[in-house]
């Protein structure tokens, strides 16, 4: 059995995605992974699906969500798992079965594995937690609730996102960070920790120019729209683009005698140690010059 929040609400059972179609089952169904293994009064469902103006049928509607919900488990041999209670319904979750509890518990591992000294172990956790994610969360669902829950949670992935971004940099991986970043800057053009190590990686790549104008663009909209000036992590990594401090990636082996050397873009100007290797995902990174509002049509995800 395999529960999914972080994408369409949806239950699979032997490969097979069970019908649990309509938009107000899918928020009855989301509510309760949420508060899985917990007794939800039938009056809490009833507060989230439409907060407080609930027509006269609102507990019969939900009734008809749960026995719905029920009858597709019963089909998949796990009609148990959903019982009525005290006048409200719990619904158990085995271990990881919910992608929530995966991701969360990650998120966890990895801040344990930095926290030890173990960067790359850190990365590859963070990497699978957000490879969970299938599209925004809770999609699909219709309620009162869920565009509050749908963006508690999209936070969360914003801070791995973000985390991950951070481990990568020290790691020295400058292109895989600036490719994964892009398309999250264009959503976010205002989210000052994912510029701040968008601006790090393009540095890192040897796109200085590109990275000083992304700040400038930055801190033009944040001027303009907000009325502020960029905080202290933004204009830090500002800073330290000017000043070439951006962390420097491990150097790889030589090569192998008579093996040309992969072409690595020079560091910038007034950088030390001349030509400057970078670690990433792929084997070297070019210099292509994006430009802010471009950059994201030509990116991948992480």
């Amino acid at each position: 059995m395999r529960w999914s929040l972080l994408g369409p609400v949806q239950v699979t059972a032997g490969g097979r995605v069970l019908p649990i179609d309509r938009p107000q089952q899918r928020a009855v169904l989301a509510l309760l992974l949420l508060n899985a293994d917990r007794l939800v009064p039938a009056g809490q469902l009833v507060a989230a699906l439409w907060a407080d103006d609930p027509p006269a049928s609102a507990r019969n509607q939900v009734q008809v969500c749960v026995s719905r919900i029920r009858s597709a488990l019963r089909d998949a041999g796990a009609g148990d798992l959903l019982v009525t209670q005290g006048g409200g319904y719990r619904l158990t979750v085995r271990g990881t079965e919910l992608d929530l509890t995966e991701f969360a518990e990650a998120v966890e591992r990895a801040r344990a594995e930095e926290a030890a000294g173990r960067p790359a172990e850190a990365a590859r956790l963070l990497r699978a937690g957000l490879a969970l994610w299938r599209g925004p969360a809770l999609a699909g669902a219709a309620g009162a609730f869920v565009d509050t829950a749908a963006a508690g949670l999209d936070e969360q992935r914003l801070l791995a996102c973000e985390r991950l971004a951070t481990v990568e940099l020290g790691l020295g991986r400058f292109a895989a960070t600036a490719r994964a970043l892009r398309p999250l800057v264009a959503e976010h053009p205002l989210r000052e920790p994912l510029v701040a190590g968008y601006l790090l990686a393009l540095a890192g790549c040897g796109q200085r120019a590109a990275a000083l104008r992304v700040y400038a663009e930055t801190r033009r909209r944040l001027v303009d729209e907000l009325g502020v000036e960029p905080g202290p992590e933004l204009s830090g990594a500002h800073l330290r683009v000017l000043r070439g401090q951006w962390p420097p990636g491990p150097v790889p082996p030589e090569p192998p005698p008579g093996r040309p050397r992969r072409n690595c873009p020079a560091s910038p100007p007034g950088s030390p140690g001349g030509r400057r290797r970078c670690g990433s995902w792929t084997p070297c990174c070019r210099p292509t010059r994006p430009t802010p509002t471009r950059a994201a049509a030509r990116a991948g995800r992480w």
